[in-house]
């Protein structure tokens, strides 16, 4: 069986879910297919201000206030080393707010793509995966499979929102060149019971860098908290263990995020690895280059991002 639309959306994550957005208030007919069913868990878990006016132009702030998602006005950072440690905010008088939310990712998500199911002319099939895709002069015909079978898809342009998964890159003979200096893995775990602080600190995001790397401290609505470490692949490589151990052995090697109040604190997602190598993708063909949008999640402060507070 083959089916029409506009656009085929690779991936129903944030960049996926905003795609669909502006393009069905474009006019056009937008397929998102996503392989996860949500909700999921992922990490990337603190926006920063100038994602609110995106918020505001797709439609979903109410969504957002109705999820109950705790506020963020700035973040504490402090340095091993030196000892040293200061607390920024977000600067008023810019085109945002000074003032951000953070936000688990499985609720995030789950909220954005919904938002984009609702808009007309958005189909959503989740899940659901892109087998394979072969472009021409005039479109791309995808093969898709679900639950239901097997069927084609027929587009005029494909958007790879399929993240770190590169999915044309990695499928299509396309090449993915990793950017160097820039290889890096995150562990990471949710306690519940963590220390808050008062008033308007209790939403920021705390930085601990120490010897190894730095620990992110981002707290949610629900008393729930992620703690995770940045390291260099390198780093992670070079000792032997399990990802507990060495989570355990990154906590204790860092003083401010055992000062900042663990010990009571109980364990609601174990720990756990993501490695993530940042990559340059190129299309495999001029045709494909011609009909595909290749989008990568700029939404969140992730654990290879660098996010600024001014």
């Amino acid at each position: 069986m083959t089916s029409e639309t506009d656009v085929l959306v690779i991936g129903g994550g944030p960049g996926g879910s905003t795609a669909a957005t502006c393009l069905a208030r474009g006019g056009l007919r937008v397929t998102v297919v996503e392989r996860e069913a949500f909700p999921r868990f992922h990490i990337g878990e603190s926006l920063l201000p100038a994602n609110i006016p995106l918020l505001e132009r797709l439609g979903v702030m109410d969504r957002m206030r109705e999820a109950g998602f705790i506020t963020k006005y700035g973040a504490y950072i402090h340095d091993q080393e030196s000892d040293l440690s200061y607390t920024f905010t977000f600067r008023s008088g810019k085109p945002w707010p000074p003032w951000a939310f953070e936000v688990p990712r499985a609720q995030f998500d789950r909220v954005l793509l919904d938002h984009a199911a609702a808009q007309p002319g958005v189909t959503i099939c989740q899940p659901a995966r892109v087998d394979q895709v072969a472009f021409d002069a005039d479109g791309v015909s995808a093969e898709i499979e679900d639950a239901s079978g097997r069927r084609t898809l027929r587009a005029r342009f494909l958007v790879d929102a399929s993240g770190r998964d590169g999915f044309l890159a990695s499928r299509q003979g396309g090449r993915r060149e990793p950017i160097p200096g820039l290889g890096k893995i995150a562990l990471f775990a949710h306690f519940r019971g963590t220390r808050r602080w008062p008033g308007k600190e209790e939403g920021n995001i705390r930085l601990y860098v120490f010897e190894d790397g730095w620990f992110w401290w981002i707290p949610f609505t629900g008393d729930v908290t992620s703690v995770g470490c940045v390291l260099h692949a390198r780093a992670a490589r070079e000792r032997e263990g399990s990802v507990e151990a060495l989570y355990e052995e990154m906590l204790a090697r860092c003083r401010g995020v055992a000062l900042a109040g663990l010990f009571w604190a109980s364990v609601v997602l174990p720990p756990a690895a993501f490695a993530c190598c940042p990559v340059v993708a190129h299309a495999a063909s001029d045709e494909a280059a011609n009909r595909l949008k290749a989008i990568r999640d700029m939404w969140t402060e992730s654990s290879h991002s660098r996010g600024r507070c001014s």
